[in-house]
Protein backbone atom coordinates (compact mmCIF):
# COMPACT_ATOMS: atom_id res chain seq x y z
CA UNK A 1 0.00 0.00 0.00
CA UNK A 2 2.82 2.39 0.87
CA UNK A 3 4.52 1.59 -2.45
CA UNK A 4 1.29 2.43 -4.25
CA UNK A 5 0.92 5.72 -2.37
CA UNK A 6 4.44 7.03 -2.96
CA UNK A 7 6.46 7.91 -6.03
CA UNK A 8 10.20 7.43 -6.40
CA UNK A 9 12.88 9.82 -7.53
CA UNK A 10 16.23 9.23 -9.20
CA UNK A 11 19.06 8.89 -6.70
CA UNK A 12 21.11 10.95 -9.18
CA UNK A 13 19.62 13.03 -11.99
CA UNK A 14 22.33 11.95 -14.43
CA UNK A 15 21.14 8.31 -14.39
CA UNK A 16 18.75 8.55 -17.38
CA UNK A 17 21.34 10.12 -19.68
CA UNK A 18 23.96 7.51 -18.68
CA UNK A 19 21.56 4.65 -19.38
CA UNK A 20 20.51 6.18 -22.70
CA UNK A 21 24.16 6.36 -23.73
CA UNK A 22 24.75 2.74 -22.73
CA UNK A 23 21.68 1.34 -24.47
CA UNK A 24 22.61 3.22 -27.65
CA UNK A 25 25.68 0.97 -27.81
CA UNK A 26 23.64 -2.21 -27.29
CA UNK A 27 23.69 -2.61 -23.51
CA UNK A 28 20.66 -4.42 -22.05
CA UNK A 29 18.96 -3.19 -18.88
CA UNK A 30 17.45 -5.09 -15.96
CA UNK A 31 15.86 -3.86 -12.76
CA UNK A 32 16.36 -6.59 -10.15
CA UNK A 33 14.23 -5.87 -7.09
CA UNK A 34 13.74 -7.74 -3.82
CA UNK A 35 10.03 -6.90 -4.04
CA UNK A 36 7.57 -9.70 -4.69
CA UNK A 37 5.25 -10.04 -7.66
CA UNK A 38 2.39 -8.65 -5.59
CA UNK A 39 3.94 -5.19 -5.90
CA UNK A 40 4.06 -5.26 -9.72
CA UNK A 41 1.32 -2.68 -10.25
CA UNK A 42 2.70 -0.28 -7.63
CA UNK A 43 6.27 -0.64 -8.92
CA UNK A 44 5.26 -0.11 -12.54
CA UNK A 45 3.29 2.96 -11.49
CA UNK A 46 6.35 4.36 -9.71
CA UNK A 47 8.67 3.70 -12.67
CA UNK A 48 6.12 5.10 -15.14
CA UNK A 49 5.89 8.31 -13.13
CA UNK A 50 9.61 8.90 -13.69
CA UNK A 51 10.54 10.57 -16.98
CA UNK A 52 13.78 10.31 -18.92
CA UNK A 53 13.80 14.10 -18.84
CA UNK A 54 11.96 15.53 -15.85
CA UNK A 55 12.04 19.01 -17.37
CA UNK A 56 10.05 17.86 -20.40
CA UNK A 57 6.59 16.54 -19.40
CA UNK A 58 6.30 14.77 -22.78
CA UNK A 59 9.52 12.83 -22.21
CA UNK A 60 9.22 9.01 -22.40
CA UNK A 61 8.43 7.13 -19.21
CA UNK A 62 11.33 5.39 -17.50
CA UNK A 63 9.48 2.05 -17.37
CA UNK A 64 8.93 2.09 -21.13
CA UNK A 65 12.61 2.86 -21.64
CA UNK A 66 13.61 -0.10 -19.44
CA UNK A 67 11.19 -2.41 -21.23
CA UNK A 68 12.44 -1.41 -24.67
CA UNK A 69 16.03 -2.23 -23.70
CA UNK A 70 15.49 -5.30 -21.55
CA UNK A 71 16.15 -9.01 -22.02
CA UNK A 72 13.51 -10.81 -24.09
CA UNK A 73 11.92 -14.08 -23.02
CA UNK A 74 12.88 -17.09 -25.14
CA UNK A 75 9.25 -17.96 -25.78
CA UNK A 76 7.47 -14.66 -25.21
CA UNK A 77 9.89 -12.61 -27.32
CA UNK A 78 8.98 -9.68 -25.12
CA UNK A 79 10.45 -8.12 -21.99
CA UNK A 80 7.95 -10.08 -19.88
CA UNK A 81 7.49 -13.74 -19.01
CA UNK A 82 4.18 -15.27 -17.93
CA UNK A 83 4.35 -14.77 -14.18
CA UNK A 84 4.63 -15.77 -11.42
CA UNK A 85 6.89 -18.69 -12.25
CA UNK A 86 9.61 -20.88 -10.79
CA UNK A 87 12.69 -20.94 -12.97
CA UNK A 88 13.85 -24.39 -14.04
CA UNK A 89 17.11 -25.83 -12.71
CA UNK A 90 17.29 -23.21 -9.97
CA UNK A 91 17.60 -24.87 -6.59
CA UNK A 92 17.62 -21.58 -4.69
CA UNK A 93 14.26 -20.56 -6.14
CA UNK A 94 11.91 -21.50 -3.30
CA UNK A 95 9.35 -18.77 -3.98
CA UNK A 96 7.82 -17.78 -7.29
CA UNK A 97 9.42 -14.89 -9.15
CA UNK A 98 8.09 -12.52 -11.79
CA UNK A 99 9.57 -10.79 -14.81
CA UNK A 100 7.51 -7.96 -16.23
CA UNK A 101 8.61 -5.14 -18.57
CA UNK A 102 12.28 -5.61 -17.77
CA UNK A 103 11.77 -5.74 -14.00
CA UNK A 104 12.49 -8.95 -12.09
CA UNK A 105 10.72 -9.40 -8.75
CA UNK A 106 12.70 -11.95 -6.72
CA UNK A 107 10.58 -11.93 -3.53
CA UNK A 108 13.52 -11.46 -1.17
CA UNK A 109 15.59 -14.31 -2.61
CA UNK A 110 19.29 -14.44 -3.52
CA UNK A 111 19.77 -11.92 -6.34
CA UNK A 112 22.76 -13.77 -7.76
CA UNK A 113 20.90 -17.04 -8.12
CA UNK A 114 17.80 -15.28 -9.41
CA UNK A 115 19.81 -13.47 -12.08
CA UNK A 116 21.25 -16.79 -13.24
CA UNK A 117 17.71 -18.16 -13.43
CA UNK A 118 16.56 -15.25 -15.57
CA UNK A 119 19.46 -15.63 -17.98
CA UNK A 120 18.28 -19.20 -18.61
CA UNK A 121 14.78 -17.98 -19.40
CA UNK A 122 15.73 -15.13 -21.74
CA UNK A 123 17.64 -14.48 -24.94
CA UNK A 124 20.97 -13.83 -23.28
CA UNK A 125 23.41 -16.04 -25.21
CA UNK A 126 25.34 -13.03 -26.53
CA UNK A 127 25.85 -11.50 -23.09
CA UNK A 128 29.41 -11.78 -21.77
CA UNK A 129 29.73 -8.83 -19.39
CA UNK A 130 27.46 -8.03 -16.45
CA UNK A 131 27.61 -4.91 -14.29
CA UNK A 132 25.52 -5.25 -11.13
CA UNK A 133 24.87 -2.21 -8.93
CA UNK A 134 23.10 -2.43 -5.57
CA UNK A 135 22.92 -0.32 -2.42
CA UNK A 136 23.03 -3.43 -0.20
CA UNK A 137 26.45 -5.03 0.09
CA UNK A 138 25.31 -8.61 0.61
CA UNK A 139 23.41 -8.48 -2.70
CA UNK A 140 26.64 -7.56 -4.48
CA UNK A 141 28.42 -10.43 -2.72
CA UNK A 142 25.63 -12.85 -3.66
CA UNK A 143 25.90 -11.92 -7.35
CA UNK A 144 29.69 -12.23 -7.34
CA UNK A 145 29.49 -15.62 -5.61
CA UNK A 146 26.81 -16.91 -7.99
CA UNK A 147 28.98 -16.23 -11.04
CA UNK A 148 32.41 -16.86 -9.49
CA UNK A 149 32.91 -20.19 -11.28
CA UNK A 150 30.99 -19.35 -14.45
CA UNK A 151 33.51 -18.56 -17.17
CA UNK A 152 30.83 -17.42 -19.59
CA UNK A 153 30.51 -14.05 -17.86
CA UNK A 154 32.72 -11.24 -16.64
CA UNK A 155 30.86 -9.83 -13.63
CA UNK A 156 31.56 -6.49 -12.00
CA UNK A 157 29.71 -5.88 -8.73
CA UNK A 158 29.41 -2.32 -7.44
CA UNK A 159 28.24 -1.41 -3.95
CA UNK A 160 26.38 1.89 -4.32
CA UNK A 161 26.81 3.88 -1.10
CA UNK A 162 25.34 7.29 -1.97
CA UNK A 163 22.29 6.49 0.17
CA UNK A 164 24.23 5.01 3.09
CA UNK A 165 23.71 7.91 5.51
CA UNK A 166 20.07 8.27 4.50
CA UNK A 167 19.37 4.57 5.11
CA UNK A 168 21.23 4.42 8.41
CA UNK A 169 19.50 7.52 9.76
CA UNK A 170 16.39 5.44 10.55
CA UNK A 171 18.21 2.59 12.26
CA UNK A 172 21.49 3.66 13.83
CA UNK A 173 21.70 7.43 13.40
CA UNK A 174 21.71 9.93 16.27
CA UNK A 175 18.04 10.71 15.67
CA UNK A 176 16.95 7.15 14.82
CA UNK A 177 14.67 6.79 17.85
CA UNK A 178 12.83 9.98 16.91
CA UNK A 179 12.52 8.97 13.26
CA UNK A 180 11.21 5.52 14.22
CA UNK A 181 8.69 7.03 16.63
CA UNK A 182 7.45 9.49 14.01
CA UNK A 183 7.19 6.74 11.39
CA UNK A 184 5.21 4.58 13.80
CA UNK A 185 2.84 7.41 14.65
CA UNK A 186 2.21 8.11 10.96
CA UNK A 187 1.46 4.44 10.34
CA UNK A 188 -0.96 4.37 13.28
CA UNK A 189 -2.78 7.35 11.74
CA UNK A 190 -3.04 5.55 8.39
CA UNK A 191 -4.16 2.36 10.12
CA UNK A 192 -6.89 4.20 12.04
CA UNK A 193 -8.20 5.74 8.84
CA UNK A 194 -8.29 2.32 7.14
CA UNK A 195 -10.24 0.86 10.05
CA UNK A 196 -12.77 3.69 9.82
CA UNK A 197 -13.22 3.70 6.05
CA UNK A 198 -12.85 0.06 4.96
CA UNK A 199 -14.90 -2.94 6.07
CA UNK A 200 -12.04 -5.45 5.95
CA UNK A 201 -8.72 -3.59 5.47
CA UNK A 202 -6.18 -6.28 4.56
CA UNK A 203 -3.26 -3.92 5.22
CA UNK A 204 -3.77 -4.09 8.98
CA UNK A 205 -4.07 -7.86 9.38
Amino acid sequence: MLFAMNYMGYTEQIIPSILQSLTASGVKLLVLTARGGGTTSATENQLSHLKLNNINPNSPEFLAFISENALLGKKSRSSSIASPFKAKNCLANKRSISYQQGVMYVAGQNKGEMLKCLLKQTKSSRIRNIVFIDDTKHNVIDVNNAFAKDRRYNVTGIHYTALKDHKEALTIGNNSATYQFNAHQRWEAIKATLEQQLQTPAAID
